[in-house]
């Protein structure tokens, strides 16, 4: 201790008994200079929440009536799913993933290298929790408009080692 200064090491010798406790915890929101990170907490709110809901409530994302997903207003967004890009129908297919399925969206504004340039207008990335449980698993969702319009969606995963079987079905 003869390297530091007197006042400090005064300090020091006086309270040698207290202890002080850092804790930290990281932002749901993590900003990178092409892309933005939210953390899908895992509160009841947000796992009763679809993807098309929780896409709603990020400040870069707009979601049409017509269920168009754009980012930063622009055109053409694409959709990826663990960094793959998402062929389909992708606002059928974030209607039917549960937020509690999500462990982080990635909006990515500026595509890089990484992202084929198809997605002009910028990509969501949807990284999707990682689960070990092998067997049944499925969703079934009911939506009605005030114009008349339902749709229906259910979905029937199995499991088994290193597969993954899928069922779809809507109406």
């Amino acid at each position: 201790m003869t390297d530091l200064p007197n006042t400090v090491a005064a300090v020091v010798a006086e309270d040698t008994t207290d202890v002080i406790e850092v804790i930290g915890a990281r932002t749901k929101e993590t900003l990178k200079i092409d892309r933005r990170t939210y953390q899908v907490r895992e509160t009841p709110h947000s796992a009763q929440k679809n993807a098309v809901q929780l896409l709603r409530g990020l400040p870069a994302v707009t979601i049409t009536p017509d269920d168009r997903i754009l980012v930063l207003g622009s055109g053409i967004t694409r959709i990826y799913v663990d960094g793959r890009p998402y062929i389909g129908d992708a606002s059928q297919y974030l209607r039917t993933v549960h937020g509690s399925d999500i462990e982080r969206i990635e909006v990515i504004t500026n595509p890089s290298a990484q992202f084929s340039s198809e997605g002009a207008g910028g990509v969501i990335n949807l990284v999707l929790r990682k689960t070990q449980v092998e067997g049944i698993s499925g969703n079934a969702s009911l939506e009605e408009s005030s114009y008349g319009y339902v749709l229906a969606d259910t979905t029937l995963n199995y499991k088994q080692g290193d597969w993954t079987y899928q069922l779809k079905s809507g109406w």
